[in-house]
């Protein structure tokens, strides 16, 4: 089995590689929650919540399948999965966390407590991890078919993005080994 090109290189300029990727993917989450915390919050009635949820879901799309476009050109496609993985997960959450948001500032009755930033966001890493510790419930059937969706989003992402993601990677290190009679395996 050969070693894949990360595995390949200096130990010294493989670590330089990982630490940009970590800060890369570290800066691009912080940007994220920035937005987050920031953007404006609808709170007038649930149909915006909705429009938020679908708009952020899209968002989610063209991100994956921007990543898999990346992983295939990548010349370290392991590393650009281990981002990809870590930035659907964060763009997941937000995505959850934002719309909890404006659905509890929508109707108080939605949750069994008013959501702010931190209890929306406390509330989707709960539901992701099915820990589900039980303080914060959905009480609405809005609610309870937003709960319903992210439930369904995690296990996707658990199952099929990260298959897809992989999947990426190894097409992309199969692209790059040498084959049979090609000029690299002749020297």
């Amino acid at each position: 089995m050969s070693l894949s090109p990360l595995e390949q290189l200096d130990p010294r300029l493989r670590r330089r590689l990982i630490g940009y990727s970590a800060l890369r993917t570290s800066a691009i989450i912080a940007a994220l929650l920035g937005l987050y915390a920031v953007l404006p919050v609808a709170g007038r009635s649930d149909a915006p919540a909705i429009v938020e949820l679908l708009v952020g879901l899209c968002a989610f799309v063209a991100l994956l399948s921007l990543e898999v476009r990346v992983i295939l050109r990548s010349d370290y496609p392991w590393l650009r999965a281990a981002e990809a993985l870590a930035l659907a997960l964060a763009v997941l959450i937000i995505v959850f966390a934002f719309t909890y948001l404006s659905l509890s500032r929508s109707n108080q009755a939605s949750f069994s407590e008013q959501l702010d930033h931190v209890g929306a966001m406390y509330f989707t890493v709960t539901v992701l991890s099915t820990v589900g510790f039980g303080d914060i419930a959905a009480k609405t059937d809005l609610a309870r078919i937003t709960v319903t969706l992210q439930i369904l989003m995690d296990i996707a992402l658990v199952v099929v993005i990260a298959r897809a993601i992989v999947f990426a990677a190894r097409v992309r290190l199969r692209r790059q080994e040498p084959h049979p009679g090609s000029a690299d395996e002749r020297d």
